[in-house]
């Protein structure tokens, strides 16, 4: 289960890995804050936002940002476990409680947190004057929320979740396993549809009525540029779902949660982390450029060569929902299977 090369260096406990997701977290925001921001306002605006803009960014940005960065801190934690790189000490008088679903440990405290910093940023900017704001400004008024949100969610939730985590693994077992159609619903697709659903709808309503108003003034929309923005969308979902799903399904395998399963060609269970990267880089890059070749003769030939706003939207929303099928159903089926090769090796071994 852990890693060799790991054996000779000094681990830390829970309590300092803790520390560990804090840094983490902070270059995530400060990563997500800084891109965003300058694809919203920048990319597909003036590099300034008026203030029911900047409100709406912010409502949205922040609830689902929130929720992101605490399900990145959960797996990331439980895969780091398995791995070798932290161990668990005295608990501190915390027992598990159970909760193996990772958007059960943090979605009852992270989703109405989220909310609630989204909407008290919302009421709170207007009192700060002025209105319109510039990009550097937008950036700052995002991170430190986003940031003293999700720092504290952290380190309340991950506790408890090291704990119960170890607990489930060592011995105390997963409770009640969902069916696989269940568990691939209810804790990759369904979540991540949603959240990733909402984020590039309000994308799509900003960059889409930019575009009636530059580089010229126009009614509509072309369908080359939605064709090929579903491609792009499609595939950074693709490209970002492989990944969460890939990291929590190593879990979720260690726990029994999945049946084993093994690779039909066996090499595939010895590829190492850089041909995978290499593997998925290609394969997004690939994938934009197919399904975006796809849209640009679809378009035309059901009519669509110039679109409305709202439809070019829908078109945007669906390609994040349709990368994310895509990119959990691929993440899943190769974690599962790449965590299986290890687990019998170890076994062997």
């Amino acid at each position: 289960m852990n890693d060799p090369s790991s054996a000779a260096k000094p681990k830390p406990d829970q309590k300092r890995y803790v520390v560990v997701q804090f840094v983490m977290n902070l270059v995530g925001v400060v990563v997500v804050v800084a891109f965003l921001a300058w694809l919203v306002f920048g990319l597909f605006g003036p590099g300034t936002g008026t203030m029911i803009e900047v409100r709406g960014f912010m409502l949205l940005f922040l609830f689902c940002f929130v929720v992101i960065q605490c399900h990145t801190a959960v797996v990331n934690t439980r895969r780091d476990y398995i791995r070798g790189r932290w161990v668990m000490a005295d608990p501190a008088g915390l027992a598990p409680d159970g909760v193996i679903n990772p958007w059960r440990r943090f979605g009852p405290l992270a989703v109405p947190a989220g909310a609630l910093i989204g909407l008290a940023v919302w009421f709170l900017l207007p009192l700060g004057g002025g209105e319109s704001f510039r990009l550097l400004t937008i950036d700052a008024i995002a991170f430190v929320p986003l940031l003293v949100g999700s720092t504290a969610l952290i380190a309340f939730i991950l506790p408890r979740d090291q704990v119960s985590f170890v607990a489930a693994l060592e011995g105390e077992g997963a409770g009640v396993v969902p069916s696989f159609g269940t568990y691939f619903v209810r804790e990759h697709l369904l979540p991540w549809a949603m959240v990733q659903g909402l984020i590039n709808l309000g994308i799509g309503l900003k960059q889409f009525l930019w575009a009636l108003q530059y580089p010229e003034p126009a009614e509509k929309i072309p369908y080359a540029l939605v064709g090929w923005d579903f491609g792009i969308v499609f595939g950074i979902l693709y490209f970002f779902m492989f990944i969460s799903s890939d990291a929590q399904v190593r879990a979720d395998a260690r726990l029994g949660r999945l049946t084993p399963k093994a690779f039909s060609i066996s090499a595939l269970g010895r590829v190492g982390v850089p041909v995978v990267a290499i593997g998925v880089i290609l394969s997004t890059v690939l994938t934009m450029a197919a399904v975006g070749s796809i849209m640009q003769i679809l378009l035309p030939a059901a009519g669509f060569e110039e679109l409305s706003v709202e439809t070019a939207v829908a078109l945007k929303t669906s390609a994040a929902i349709f990368g994310t099928l895509m990119g959990c159903g691929v993440g899943v089926w190769w974690g599962r299977r790449a965590e299986s090769a290890l687990m019998a090796g170890e076994a062997s071994g």
